[in-house]
């Protein structure tokens, strides 16, 4: 899905290259949470405009939701938009667990975009925006291809909960921003996290975060990370006995 929005956002830059992403830096906090979300099953403005630019057409984000029942919804779509299809929905699968969710949406000229909760049982939602994508940008999204086999596996990382590099100029070329990873996690226990980051970061809030959500079942995770000009980014991993695989692809990047 990610893929298309971009091939999108191509398109709406009016020029054969794309749009640029724009990374946000190293957040120091949330820049929404719980009590700025009306929660009634309706849609509602989001206005992103104290953070966002004008010229953006996309932005990204992180939510971290978490809630006492299953089956809890969060969804985003562009502002505008009334069909049910053309949105991006995040479900909490178990109770009191977090769960991750990083959309890209379309923004109005005025960085408004439409969220959609559902009433109760809400413990928290925490949203960072960790960039955006301007028009008129003379950059774009190159598609890795089909690769045979994954990048990095388990024995490939050091989990113990401390930031290491994560070094992918072996696959990414030189001028690459960002790059597209998709992993899938596996343990045989619940809560194993597994992040990325931009290399330099501290605040560990502009992340791409995954974590196992029950025993002996397969958590997959796919989004964008910005690199340094030697393509490398940061990761970590939770200090545990209990993983038993960590599989990472490179699926693309952003030039």
């Amino acid at each position: 899905m990610e893929k298309q929005l971009l091939r999108e956002i191509e398109a709406a830059s009016g020029v054969g290259g794309g749009g640029a992403y724009i990374d946000r830096g190293d957040p120091a906090g949330y820049d929404y949470t719980l009590a700025n979300f009306t929660r009634d099953g309706a849609w509602h403005d989001l206005d992103l405009s104290a953070i966002v630019p004008a010229g953006a057409i996309a932005v990204k984000l992180i939510f971290r939701i978490v809630a006492t029942n299953n089956n809890n919804v969060i969804s985003l779509r562009e502002k505008g938009n009334s069909n049910v299809y053309n949105k991006d929905s995040c479900y909490t699968i178990v109770a009191n667990e977090t769960w991750f969710f990083s959309p890209f949406v379309f923004c109005n000229s005025n960085r408004v975009i439409q969220y959609l909760t559902t009433a109760t049982n809400w413990t928290s939602i925490d949203v960072v925006i960790c960039g955006w994508f301007t028009s008129g940008a003379t950059t774009g999204y190159v598609d890795r291809g089909d690769p045979g086999v994954v990048d990095k596996s388990i024995g490939d990382f050091t989990l113990d909960g401390n930031w290491y590099d994560l070094d992918l100029s072996a696959i990414v070329p030189a001028g690459a921003k960002v790059i597209h990873i998709r992993f899938v996690l596996t343990g045989n226990a619940n809560g194993l996290a597994f992040k990325l980051e931009e290399k330099g970061n501290t605040n560990h809030i502009n992340i791409l975060d995954g974590c196992t959500q029950a025993a002996d079942c397969a958590m997959h995770k796919d989004g964008f990370v910005t690199c340094d000009s030697n393509r490398v980014i940061s990761y970590a991993g939770s200090p545990s006995v209990n993983w038993s695989n960590i599989l990472l692809v490179v699926r693309g990047w952003i030039i």
